[in-house]
């Protein structure tokens, strides 16, 4: 096939080249050439420098492709732009969305046929759910329903993941200690590894599929206490409180309940990374199904496997600040207080 991929440099693009690469596919990336400029230098890629906003950067590109995906579409109007320069280039044009753009409601599971957020944009600021909702009304207002695709991925965790969410508990983990554990260790976490993903996309975009589907994992019921003993068990060689060879702290987690990190001022999601309140109706983004997906072929790879890359990953970084999860300093008065 020959497919476009609009970003591919930054975090899913990147590996979704190395998917489509390792499925023999001739890949073009279309790019501001911004991030990590040259990474796929050395390689077959062919890349297009130019920018979405710009319709004149848009024509630069070929006349047909198999697919496009776009991984990078959050304003509406860019949206738009693309789609007009590329429908009549393309078989398939595959845009990754986001779960964000449902309706959330406490304790209602979540499907490819649920609620979306409510459009148009009300008239205070849009926000990422309704301008991902936005995107998405433009693909269905200006492609037939067997031109497009919609994937809805939840939290994407994995190596060179920019957000840090995941990323924070596997250096926390990493460093030993007490580990300040949010909530109740029973409750559903879902996040899915960029690596599981880019390789549904690309297996999407072979049999040219359409519609919509959800894209979250692990694929059956993870809680938040199964993963940070996985994680334990995977950096320290069982989840008992043991440390090894790398790792020179044990490690022991301490949970805390939600009502005593709401007293400690502790902020759900980024400062907590996969804390969302149980009584939240946004405790429902845990709850998405993954039936469709699973039938049309996503796999997960073991969790441990997840851990240990992230992991690998992070080290190599260095000890650079991470955009995410809670300072030692709160950590440690939060602990001493419960």
């Amino acid at each position: 096939m020959n497919i476009l991929i609009i970003g591919g440099t930054k975090f899913l693009g990147r590996h979704l080249v190395n998917a489509a690469l390792a499925k023999g596919h001739a890949i073009t990336i279309f790019h501001r050439g911004l991030t990590n400029p040259g990474l796929f230098a050395h390689t077959s890629i062919r890349e297009t420098i130019g920018d979405r906003k710009k319709k004149q950067d848009l024509d630069k590109l070929e006349a047909h492709y198999d697919c496009v995906i776009d991984t990078c579409g959050y304003e509406p109007e860019d949206i738009e732009l693309s789609v007009e320069a590329l429908k009549v280039k393309t078989k398939n044009y595959l845009f990754v969305s986001t779960i964000s753009v449902y309706q959330t409601k406490f304790g209602v599971d979540i499907d490819e046929e649920s609620a979306l957020v409510e459009q148009p944009i009300a008239p205070e600021a849009p926000n990422y759910a309704t301008q991902k909702a936005l995107c998405e009304s433009i693909l269905a207002k200006h492609l037939d329903k067997d031109q497009f695709l919609i994937v809805r991925p939840g939290l994407i965790v994995g190596p060179h993941d920019p957000t840090d969410r995941f990323t924070y508990w596997i250096r926390r983990v990493r460093q030993g200690g007490v580990i300040l554990a949010p909530g109740n260790r029973d409750r559903a976490v879902q996040f899915i590894d960029v690596r599981d993903l880019a390789d549904f996309l690309i297996a999407l975009a072979e049999k040219q599929c359409t519609g919509i589907y959800n894209a979250v994992g692990p694929g059956q019921k993870l809680t938040m206490g199964t993963f940070l003993d996985t994680a334990l068990e995977t950096l320290y060689g069982n989840a008992s409180v043991k440390s090894s060879k790398h790792l020179s702290k044990p490690a022991k987690l301490k949970w805390v309940s939600e009502e005593n990190l709401e007293q400690a001022g502790i902020t759900a999601w980024m400062e907590m990374p996969l804390w969302l309140p149980e009584a939240s109706d946004l405790q429902s983004m845990m709850l998405v199904s993954t039936d469709k997906a699973a039938q049309a072929g996503l796999k997960w790879r073991p969790l441990a496997e997840t851990i240990a890359a992230v992991n690998e990953w992070d080290q190599a970084r260095g000890s650079i600040t991470l955009n995410a999860g809670l300072s030692a300093e709160k950590e440690e008065k939060a602990l001493s207080s419960f």
